[in-house]
């Protein structure tokens, strides 16, 4: 099982979804479910509960870190992140990245372009952008603790709040990687994909026996 992902699932039928023995003869993938995987792990489930969907309109969207009360400036992170060899520079008028590879951070009024390091042969493989992030800029070069406090993590196109101190933005994680981990039996690093459309809030009962 992959954090987030599992091969294979049973649903329930809430959005009068295929039957059961419709969607069992397909190969599936859960995504953006790592809470409901888990808890059914720690619950001794052999399914959970799912939402079946497909087509043009699922869209793998980015997700970003946000750095609150750390007290660290542009000029802070830039040295920090200089130190351990990183390409930093100034980017005014820089767009988030569609592709991976890069990191764009918005600091107060400024805005800094960070190349991160090419993959070596250690890396996992694809190696993925927010892996980087919060062991490298975050852990090694802040020494933040990326599940900590001082780090949140942001969906595309959410408001980042009035304490955000810097806002790490980051390229969605392409499908391919995305299958490429799954195949590999590799685990996907949290928050870092934000699948699109969600579906309606409710609440569903099932038995589950």
């Amino acid at each position: 099982m992959v954090d987030g992902i599992e091969s294979g699932c049973w649903a329930g039928e809430p959005y009068k979804t295929p039957s059961l023995g419709v969607v069992s003869a397909h190969p599936l993938m859960v995504a953006d479910g790592n809470h409901r995987v888990a808890a059914a792990t720690a619950a001794g489930l052999d399914g959970l509960l799912a939402l079946v969907t497909a087509g043009p309109g699922l869209r793998i969207n980015a997700f970003h870190r946000v750095l609150v009360d750390t007290g660290f400036d542009a000029d802070t992170l830039k040295e920090a992140w200089r130190g351990l060899g990183l390409e930093v520079r100034e980017a005014p008028d820089a767009l988030a990245p569609v592709l991976p590879g890069t990191v764009v951070v918005r600091c107060g009024d400024r805005s800094l372009f960070v190349e991160l390091p090419r993959a070596d042969a250690a890396d996992p493989t694809p190696r993925i952008d927010h892996a980087v992030v919060e062991n490298l800029l975050l852990h090694k070069a802040l020494g933040l603790d990326p599940e900590g406090p001082h780090v949140r993590t942001l969906p595309d196109g959410r408001d980042p709040g009035p304490d955000a101190e810097a806002v790490l933005l980051l390229a969605p994680v392409p499908l391919d990687d995305v299958l490429a981990v799954h195949a590999a039996g590799g685990r996907m690093p949290r928050k870092s994909t934000y699948f699109t459309p969600k579906p309606r809030s409710g609440l569903l009962l099932a038995d589950l026996g």
